[in-house]
């Protein structure tokens, strides 16, 4: 019999992410319509939009993947 070695599969990280709906109770969401736009509160921020149709996509984008786009906020409102 020969001695057979294994080579031990590397430990993968596994990174915790929030459920959908934890994420989207994580921050406070206030939309105002204007006359020219919409104006967003995310929690202690704002967010302007000139276009609604551009909003609506992102707000879509949100429903679908609350933590992915918080993370992607977090790192714009960082830069700014």
């Amino acid at each position: 019999m020969e001695n057979v070695i294994r080579e031990q599969e590397p430990t993968t990280k596994i990174e915790w992410k929030p459920s959908r709906i934890m994420a989207l109770r994580t921050y406070e969401i206030n939309i105002k319509f204007l006359d020219r736009g919409v104006l967003v509160g995310v929690g202690c921020r704002q967010i302007a939009y000139e276009d609604v149709n551009t909003f609506l996509i992102d707000f879509n984008e949100y429903i679908a993947n609350p933590a992915g786009v918080q993370e992607k906020w977090l790192k714009e409102f960082e830069n700014n």
